[in-house]
Formats: structure tokens, C-alpha cells, sequence
């Protein structure tokens, strides 16, 4: 008998973005996402929420890049810890790199260049869609423009519906959430901070430095690198055919 759609299990993707500007004078464009079952979202935020409790700040403490520093290391550490559990096997971490990008906005016109981060977008949620499962794509609220996101996103994903790999088939709703409410997305944020300040060569902070030396430790490669074939849990991928994202 055939499988309902509605029975396959779902899966949340908590998505985001780094350095995607055309003239944030960024070497790489970032984008990730982290994937949890929608059936331990719940457990997997209450558990975020008690970290934060644990470590003396507020529940719905925003655990963002940005905020690293010395005094809240320890706690960004603890999260590192409870994504690399055995207990969160479920969990796991997905990077699309995209470098030289000034290169390749300025092979665009300007009314064109979101055509490259949107098709980027497409690449990284291709790659981490799994055709037995249904999902929910959740886009951090960055600006005005979300809506227009995700109708370019949806269009993409359209135009897909037909090959062998029927992504769009695959993927129950995309929608728009703010990302200090949503612990999950924070640490998307934290993990594509950290490839980020890694890949441009920063020594800036010496607790993001840190950060990064454990998270490398976790991972067992340099976020320097592509994460090796067969990774699972951390994959960090580099958009190597980047002429195809101007087609």
C-alpha cells in the first residue's frame, strides 16, 4: 500500500544566513539550516531554556554570535556540548559556502543579484531534503522582504517538482520566524558565525577563537575545510560550481 503523505515524519529546518550582502566586504556567503524531528522540538527548547537558566541568564537569553564574549563563553560551550550529546543524535547541522561572491555579484546586474542568493538558498535546502520525510522550513525574519523570500523560494522548489528528486513534494510549508524566539535558530546563527569568522582568517576575540577551537575539536576537521565525506551530524559543503548559480 502506498504511503500517505501525512503519515511520513516531519522535520523542522531551522534556516539562516551570513556575510549574504553584495557589499558587506565579506569574503563568502553563508547559508545553514538545523534540522531537528517535529517531534522533539519541544523537549529540544525546554532543554535550551534550562542551559540558559543553568548558566544565570534569562530563559529566552538570545545565544547570537555576535553576543560571544568572554563572560558568556561558558555558556556558548555548554551549548556546544548538548548539540554534540548522544542524547540529540537527531539533531545535526548543515553549511552551504559560497566564496569569491563578489566576484560573482559583479557578473550580475544589480537588479539580478538576488537571483544568486536565492538559488544558493535552493542548493542547501536541495541537498538536505529527504524525500521520505515531510518538512517545515522556518527563515529567520531578517527585514521587509521575507515574504518575497519565500514566494522566490517556493518558485524554485516548483520548478524542481518535476526531476527525480520531487523536492518540492517533499516540504510541507515555509514561513517566517524571529529568531530570538526560536533557540534552535540561534544556534544556526552560532555555528554559521563561527565557520564564518573562521574562513576570514579573524583573531579578533579571543572567545570566539575558542569557540571555534572546541567546535573543531567536536567536528574533527578545520571549519576552514569541507567537513570530510559521510559526515552526519556538522556538514559543511563549499558551492564549488558556482558559474551554474548565474544560470
Amino acid at each position: 500500500m502506498k504511503q500517505n503523505v501525512f503519515d511520513r515524519p516531519v522535520l523542522h529546518f531551522y534556516c539562516d544566513e551570513s556575510c549574504h550582502l553584495p557589499a558587506d566586504r565579506e569574503p563568502n556567503m553563508l547559508l545553514g539550516l538545523l534540522a531537528c524531528p517535529a517531534e522533539q522540538v519541544a523537549t529540544a527548547h525546554a532543554s535550551l531554556r534550562a542551559i540558559a537558566t543553568s548558566g544565570g541568564f534569562e530563559p529566552h537569553f538570545e545565544a547570537k554570535w555576535t553576543k560571544l564574549s568572554p563572560a558568556r563563553l561558558p555558556h556558548y560551550l555548554a551549548l556546544l556540548d548538548w548539540f554534540f550529546a548522544p542524547e540529540q543524535e537527531s539533531l545535526a547541522f548543515r553549511a552551504l559556502v559560497l566564496p569569491d561572491k563578489t566576484r560573482l555579484y559583479a557578473a550580475l546586474p544589480e537588479t539580478a543579484r538576488d537571483h544568486l542568493y536565492y538559488r544558493l538558498y535552493y542548493q542547501l535546502l536541495r541537498s538536505a531534503v529527504e524525500l521520505e520525510n515531510r518538512h517545515r522550513i522556518f527563515l529567520d525574519t531578517k527585514d521587509t522582504r521575507g515574504g518575497q523570500k519565500i514566494a522566490k523560494l517556493r518558485d524554485l522548489l516548483q520548478i524542481d517538482a518535476g526531476d527525480s528528486l520531487q523536492t518540492a513534494k517533499a516540504i510541507q510549508d515555509i514561513q517566517l520566524v524571529r529568531s530570538h524566539e526560536i533557540g534552535l535558530l540561534q544556534l544556526t546563527d552560532l555555528f554559521l558565525g563561527a565557520i564564518a569568522y573562521a574562513r576570514r582568517g579573524s583573531q579578533t576575540s579571543p572567545a570566539k577563537l575558542a569557540f571555534v577551537r572546541v567546535l573543531e575539536e567536536k567536528i574533527g576537521s578545520p571549519l576552514t575545510a569541507d567537513t570530510p565525506p559521510g559526515s552526519a551530524k556538522f556538514i559543511i559543503a563549499t558551492e564549488h560550481d558556482q558559474d551554474a548559480l548565474l544560470l
